[in-house]
């Protein structure tokens, strides 16, 4: 008897979510060829047509947060064995599935409700809360995330898988970056991602030792537009202050080759993110023998360990003096690299796309 196994594939080619589709999904597939299993994908054909001669891909165009997307869902989901969300924007209506398992990779939207709008909040609410109550299995990425979700929505432990991400090579084809001297931020610029903290400290890091506005410059990963963090306008912060005007940098959006160059040449990366139900970034610094300065809140120091160097992200003199430390200590640079190789050893792709099979194996032979 043939299996079915339905996913939302959507997020194929965002990011965050979408780096976790292309790690299990075409491992789903090569694993369920054989094994009595097919493996339908929904999402936007020109996205997924290298995998349409594995599988069946139907067009599904619709945005997620939609409110279209919840009608197409029930046209576009046959009988089926097993349907998987890869994100809390589950089907509202009944869908012909025996098992339905959504991924929520953290409950941000409910933990940090102040920072979104009206409309915003009442959809997070409702989805979530949704989303945990209706999945027969709810995974997500860390024993923080678990406890939040749990803490959040009331839903019983028991019903919650934690399967860790996995992190991997980012390029075979690394672009070489000429400088070598620059503390790194790669992520967005939302408010809990608290990049002002971290420029903040670094004024101040500037200003404590002049030397360094000619030898260590702060990059950011990502583009100019709309960098609004907070009440203040991050831009504005930057472009009235000389000394971060000259010493902070901007590199627009950058595809994955040319950010495992600005990883392997980096200084340090700063992450200040107040709230991570993994955090992936520090991780992918140390595939690249990068070492890193860490918030110690959320899930950081879970994925982290003892890999990275901690800070008080609310205290920006906090992240200020991890900078000098490992500006100033070279053998604790040397130390954070060994202990970063040993630590990404903990977290591959195989081993979360192994647990991805083992659970929803479980609900197939049930």
């Amino acid at each position: 008897m043939q299996n079915i196994l339905v996913v939302d594939c959507r997020m194929y080619q965002s990011s965050g979510i979408g780096r976790y589709l292309q790690n299990i999904v075409p491992g789903l597939i090569r694993y369920y060829k054989t094994r009595s299993t097919t493996i339908i994908l929904l999402g936007n054909l020109k996205e997924l047509q290298f995998l349409e001669t594995c599988v069946e891909v139907i067009e599904f165009a619709e945005p997620i947060y939609s409110i279209r997307e919840q009608f197409v869902f029930r046209k576009l989901i046959s009988k089926c064995d097993i349907f998987w969300s890869p994100h809390y924007n589950i089907p509202v209506f009944s869908v012909p599935a025996k098992h339905l398992v959504v991924t929520i990779h953290d409950v941000f939207h409910l933990a940090h409700a102040k920072s979104l709008n009206l409309k915003q909040r009442v959809y997070a609410h409702l989805l979530i809360n949704l989303a945990t109550h209706k999945a027969e299995d709810v995974i997500t990425v860390s024993e923080f995330s678990k406890s939040e979700i749990q803490a959040r929505t009331f839903i019983k432990p028991k019903r919650i898988t934690r399967i860790y991400n996995g992190v991997n090579c980012l390029s075979e084809n690394l672009v070489s970056i000429p400088d070598d001297n620059y503390f790194l931020y790669v992520g967005n610029v939302k408010p809990h991602k608290n990049l002002k903290n971290a420029i903040l400290a670094y004024k101040k890091f500037l200003e404590f030792e002049p030397v360094n506005r000619a030898t260590k410059k702060f990059v950011i990963v990502g583009k100019r537009e709309g960098f609004i963090t907070g009440d203040e306008n991050l831009i504005n912060l930057i472009e009235t202050d000389l000394l971060l005007k000259d010493n902070v940098l901007f590199t627009g959006y950058v595809d994955d080759d040319h950010l495992a160059g600005y990883y392997k040449n980096a200084f340090c990366l700063v992450f200040p993110s107040i709230y991570e139900g993994f955090g992936l970034p520090p991780l992918e610094a140390m595939l690249y023998d990068t070492p890193c300065i860490v918030s110690n809140t959320a899930s950081m120091p879970e994925i982290c360990g003892d890999a990275v160097l901690y800070f008080d992200p609310f205290d920006f003199e906090s992240i200020f003096n991890q900078m000098r430390q490992i500006s100033n200590e070279d053998g604790v640079r040397i130390e954070l690299i060994e202990k970063g190789r040993r630590r990404i050893d903990e977290f591959t792709w195989e081993h979360c796309l192994r647990e991805h099979i083992q659970l929803f194996n479980s609900l197939l032979t049930s």
